[in-house]
């Protein structure tokens, strides 16, 4: 019979296996490829009025033997096609992950999106076009 840490590995890979996406996991220059279980989470803020406001984070599920920048830390980026998310919570919180199973195997990553990233040729196509001075 498995013991509880095998099975809550087993049934991460399952649900990676069947709703994994390839991100980049970004920390200053470092950084590392890894399939990541999107997910969301909703958080409630009481402000000075009395006021609720709501948050909403984009959330990546990954394994913590995948991520070899454990802890995750606030300002790392996460890169998924052309999306690109920054480690933070979005209500101002401190708690920017949490594990998600008692086995301690598997992470949740809270992220606020940022911004797309254009593919360089595109850029570059732009940039050069907007200060093309040889056709003048």
């Amino acid at each position: 019979m498995a013991n509880f840490h095998d099975q809550t590995t087993s049934a991460h890979g399952t649900i990676r296996a069947v709703t994994g996406v390839d991100v980049t996991y970004q920390r200053d220059t470092d950084s590392v490829g890894l399939i990541a279980v999107p997910g969301m989470t909703k958080f409630q803020v009481t402000d000075y009025r009395g006021m609720v406001i709501e948050h909403e984070s984009r959330d990546f599920i990954v394994s913590v033997d995948d991520l070899s920048l454990f802890p995750p830390q606030r300002g790392d980026r996460i890169q998924q096609g052309n999306n690109l998310y920054e480690v933070m919570r979005p209500d101002g919180s401190d708690d920017i992950w949490k594990f998600s199973d008692a086995a301690r195997t598997v992470v949740r990553v809270h992220t606020k999106f940022i911004g797309n990233i254009a593919s360089a040729g595109a850029f570059d196509a732009a940039f050069s076009t907007a200060f093309d001075v040889e056709g003048q």
